[in-house]
């Protein structure tokens, strides 16, 4: 070798060490943004057959205490 080389480092394996922060903050970031829509999402629904129920019992069955016109 002479004085003007300088040693070259040796290549970094792929994959190996510690995970990085930013990439640790995307990756909960989406885990935590998959997991708030999947929960919207049957809340909604959730939501919408309680609607649909209310609704239909609104619409479809007289109140017992309304007489009837026909009797």
């Amino acid at each position: 070798m002479t004085a003007n080389e300088r040693p070259v480092p040796p290549p970094q394996a792929v994959g190996k060490g510690p995970i990085r922060r930013p990439v640790l903050a995307a990756t909960v970031l989406t885990v935590l943004t998959v997991a708030a829509v999947l929960l919207g999402s049957l809340a909604w629904g959730i939501v919408q057959q309680r609607l649909d129920t209310a609704w239909s019992a609104l619409t479809l069955t007289p109140s017992p205490s309304i007489p009837s016109s026909d009797g």
